[in-house]
């Protein structure tokens, strides 16, 4: 049941990601910019996206470009980091060059929710594959089209 649930929540959050759009720091709420202060110190912030209501910052630690995910009353949502191939399990790796060996895999992130749960994310040329913490394949959604990865 306990699987379930972080099923869910991981379909809620990337239904939450399919529309973004580049925001001034301006235009982002205090509550969602002390948050991430509070998370991640003096971090410089490189992008501020808006996504469905929620606020995606966009920023580098530890020289690996990293992203956190709030809603708009400042409450943690997500946050997650390009990872290597070798860090992404084995299952989901074995999934794409099965079901799609013609696709350019363009990165692999490492996805952790509020709830600690991980996931995994592989941009594959134009849309996105999510694996759940065993490697095993969740879902698929296509790019959008202002998306600059």
């Amino acid at each position: 049941m306990r699987n379930n649930f972080a099923i869910l929540v991981l379909f809620v959050v990337f239904a939450l990601n399919t529309t973004a759009q580049k925001i001034n720091a301006d235009k982002v709420p205090d509550a969602v910019k002390n948050s991430f202060t509070t998370m991640f110190g003096n971090t410089l912030v490189t992008e501020w996206e808006l996504e469905d209501g929620n606020y995606e910052a966009t920023y580098t630690l530890r020289g690996v470009e990293s992203s956190a995910l709030f809603k708009k009353d400042g409450g943690f949502i997500q946050y997650e980091w390009k990872v290597n191939a070798a860090d992404v399990p084995e299952a989901a790796r074995k999934y794409m060059t099965t079901n799609y060996p013609n696709k350019k895999i363009v990165d692999y992130t490492r996805i952790k929710n509020v709830a600690g749960a991980i996931s995994y994310e592989i941009d594959a040329t134009g849309e996105d594959y999510f694996f759940d913490s065993n490697g095993n394949f969740i879902s698929v959604e296509k790019e959008p089209i202002n998306d600059e990865k």
